[in-house]
């Protein structure tokens, strides 16, 4: 019986939506951060391309900016060299490069941040942002959709809201 109730709230769990934003507090740099699930929004047979944007605050300071993790099915990692959108380069810092990214078979992996200014992240909070990556082993084309930017931004006027006396 016990059993049973065990995989009755597992299945319950596996059926309910996920949470659409994530914050979390970080005690030893006292950085909070809220950021939404990673989704996919390029893929062909050489390279895959997730998204996750991001907003952090420390002091009353706010960085905005969009996470890339991209990888590539072939052999050799790539190597991002610019991201633009309509044309106008982006700001991207490469953070980390994987040898072994397992999760969709063991792949290298270029992980960076595409920093944004408050304007820019809301703007493309209101009709999205498309992406142009140049890669030194591949290019990538994608669009990063407006409403993940709009759920953050939602929740972080809110959170200025209440911190304002």
């Amino acid at each position: 019986m016990m059993w049973r109730a065990l995989i009755l709230c597992f299945l319950l769990g596996a059926c309910t939506a996920p949470q659409a934003v994530v914050s979390f507090h970080d005690d030893w740099t006292g950085i909070n951060m809220i950021t939404t699930r990673e989704q996919e929004i390029f893929r062909d047979r050489q390279g895959v391309m997730l998204v996750r944007p991001a907003i952090t605050s420390r002091g009353g300071q706010y960085a905005f900016g969009i996470v890339t993790r991209i990888y590539r099915r072939v052999p050799n990692g790539p190597i991002i060299e610019k991201i633009e959108s309509n044309g106008t380069p982006l700001r991207y810092k490469r953070t980390d490069r994987l040898l072994t990214q397992c999760t969709d078979a063991c792949r290298r992996t270029e992980i960076g941040v595409i920093h944004l200014t408050e304007a820019e992240f809301r703007n493309a909070a209101r009709s999205g942002l498309p992406l142009r990556v140049f890669g030194r082993r591949g290019r990538y084309a994608g669009f990063v959709p407006p409403e993940p930017l709009q759920r953050l931004l939602a929740q972080s006027d809110a959170a200025k809201a209440l911190a304002t006396p």
